[in-house]
């Protein structure tokens, strides 16, 4: 407790106050003008001087004396104050100085300081990790969610709280997360895009003081970038055995194939066989169907070599265009071309002919008369993509996730060779092969690494 005369000047305090402000006697207080102290605001020093009642709280800074062996020493202490003014009021109602009650708060402070700020860096890591904290009740009702799901789905946490997981999930994905909620599970969640990501969750029990289970908190990861990686090595792994098969058996078929046809080409010409012609040539057009084969299938292999040579896609295409023009129109479909401004390659230019065709004339296969087959390039950052796009009634997803596999086709007569050795090609030249299909189409996006300036 401390007066205050009308001037604002310190009269008097009691022992808690020399406490609070660090000082051993009385005199060292007296004269401290409340007017002038920095630590109180300017619009609080005018109602103090209006004769109004004001509380504030305040951070009082003080040089703190400590004597030790007859030496005096100073060190800047720190206060947090809840102070209270009143005024003093005399029988005639005038003002007769201020009475100031002060409490020291400055182990609630720091104590509110601390806990703002462990709650300022849990958010900024849950808002920063990669992982997602999710907690429902078992009824599968979001309580809480990270802010980390904004940057993992799209959706601020708000916007999730309340709902149920089977509205971003398909109700057998929540079954199984629900049901092994101690194990680790892969399923897909809706992102606000409207497309699906592959999240791992890790579920564990959340119970009530009694031991009740009441909800579940699962640590949920994006493993979508991952799993289209295990998909692609399962993929470039198939390829590389087929590559070795390729390249360990090809020759040994094609030597007896050529030895059969030398044969039936002597047989033709036998004056008694004569009425066999027709068996001959159709014998002879199969063999060579399977020598066809074989060359394709051999063109898998790994280590073909490859003939590298800095070149832009867009010649390449423009080249090739007026063959894949008369193609389109064949059978009654149109080529759009759109070159973009794009960097330079380093290609082998007839692997990247036979790529362009292969994919090409998949598409225009896959369209209705009428259809539109779209070939452009652009950049994508530093890489170089060459789109192809179709609009046929794509591809089904039983079969997408084979693709590029020899012998896996979609067509009544194909051999699935054409999109393998596209794949292969793109391996060789250290490009990606990214897929979309639906309804209205579908479309390949290779991407080749630039040449940087």
């Amino acid at each position: 407790i401390i007066l205050i005369d009308n001037n604002g000047i310190l009269m008097d305090a009691n022992q808690a106050s020399l406490n609070i402000f660090g000082v051993t006697k009385n005199d060292d207080l007296v004269g401290f003008k409340i007017f002038e102290d920095l630590n109180i605001p300017e619009v609080i020093k005018q109602k103090i001087k209006t004769g109004k009642s004001v509380r504030i709280e305040s951070k009082f800074c003080y040089d703190k004396v400590t004597e030790c062996n007859g030496h005096k020493t100073k060190n800047v202490q720190t206060n947090y104050l809840d102070s209270s003014i009143t005024p003093l009021k005399l029988s005639r109602g005038t003002s007769d100085g201020f009475l100031v009650q002060v409490q020291d708060i400055t182990k609630k402070k720091c104590a509110e300081l601390a806990l703002k700020n462990s709650e300022n860096q849990l958010r900024s890591i849950t808002t920063n990790m990669r992982d997602i904290i999710l907690q429902v009740n078992l009824d599968g009702v979001i309580e809480y969610i990270s802010p980390s799901c904004k940057n993992v789905l799209g959706y601020e946490p708000e916007t999730m709280l309340g709902k149920n997981l089977t509205d971003y999930m398909d109700p057998e994905d929540y079954n199984l997360v629900k049901q092994d909620c101690c194990s680790k599970v892969i399923f897909d969640h809706r992102h606000v895009n409207g497309e699906y990501v592959c999240l791992e969750a890790i579920g564990s029990p959340l119970r009530d003081d009694n031991d009740n289970k009441i909800g579940v908190v699962f640590s949920m990861r994006d493993v979508t970038e991952r799993k289209r990686i295990e998909k692609e090595m399962a993929r470039l792994d198939r390829l590389r055995l087929s590559g070795e098969i390729a390249a360990s058996i090809g020759h040994e078929i094609r030597n007896p194939l050529t030895t059969v046809q030398g044969f039936l080409q002597m047989l033709r010409k036998e004056p008694a066989l004569t009425e066999f012609q027709s068996y001959f040539d159709l014998m002879s057009d199969e063999l060579n169907a399977t020598n066809t084969i074989i060359t394709e299938f051999l063109s898998l292999a790994q280590d073909k070599p490859i003939f590298l040579r800095t070149q832009n896609l867009n010649t390449l295409v423009n080249k090739f265009c007026p063959l894949i023009t008369a193609e389109a129109i064949k059978s009654e479909k149109s080529l759009v071309w759109e070159p973009g401004n794009i960097k330079e390659v380093s290609i082998d230019g007839n692997e990247i002919r036979q790529l362009i065709l292969n994919l090409t004339l998949n598409g225009l296969e896959a369209m209705e008369p009428g259809g539109n087959l779209e070939i452009k390039t652009y950049m994508d950052e530093d890489k170089v993509v060459l789109s192809i796009k179709d609009q046929g009634s794509g591809i089904s997803s039983e079969i997408i996730d084979k693709l590029g596999t020899p012998f896996v086709t979609t067509k009544e007569n194909g051999t699935g060779l054409g999109l393998a050795i596209c794949y292969s090609i793109a391996a060789r030249h250290r490009a990606t092969i990214d897929l979309k299909t639906g309804p209205e189409g579908t479309s390949f996006q290779i991407r080749f690494n630039s040449i940087q300036d």
